[in-house]
């Protein structure tokens, strides 16, 4: 079986689909268990996730504008 390629470009999705699943991922990240992240945390794990790499940490700070 193919797997899916990743897409080029921006994703368009509907603000609220958009924010129920950011809702859902902070419910899911709650029930854990486990430790929360922080705003900051949360704000730097989308950062790199979205946009190319390589990261660095004062690139990353420099980009929040830390």
């Amino acid at each position: 079986m193919n797997e899916p390629q990743p897409r080029e470009g921006p994703v368009r999705i509907h603000p609220l689909t958009a924010l129920s699943a950011f809702r859902q991922v902070a419910v899911d990240m709650l029930g854990g268990g486990g430790g929360d992240l922080s705003w900051r945390q949360t704000a730097v794990l989308l950062t790199i996730y979205l946009t190319p790499g390589p990261h660095s940490v004062g690139g990353l700070a420099r980009a929040r504008g830390l």
